[in-house]
């Protein structure tokens, strides 16, 4: 799913969501949208990105405003796509849930 949501990112955007040149720098473009995960968050992520993480600047904690950076988005799209790029695959939507999420109300039989 989380795939899915940043496909659905570059097709609101129409250009890449998360362009990373690295790991290292992939996992920054991440915590920098989505904030820093909390220890809790990590329990399902490899060892070497969690000490990437653990590195990084603490000022990145809250990461970006969707509905700023996806203003032009239905606030419905922003819904979705927030669910679908949460950190942990534990809490993230599942492919039921996105499906009938109202923003593809018109789309779901």
């Amino acid at each position: 799913m989380w795939s899915v949501g940043c496909i659905f990112a570059e097709m609101l955007q129409r250009k890449p969501f998360l362009p990373g040149t690295d790991t290292k720098n992939q996992i920054e473009l991440i915590c920098e949208y989505l904030g820093t995960p909390d220890i809790e968050n990590m329990k399902n992520i490899p060892e070497d990105s969690k000490k990437l993480i653990k590195n990084l600047p603490k000022n990145k904690k809250n990461g970006k405003d969707f509905a700023k950076i996806f203003s032009f988005a239905d606030n419905l799209a922003i819904d979705l796509l927030k669910k679908l790029l949460i950190f942990d695959p534990d809490k993230r939507i599942t492919v039921t849930e996105a499906l009938a999420h109202p923003y593809l109300a018109d789309l779901h039989l």
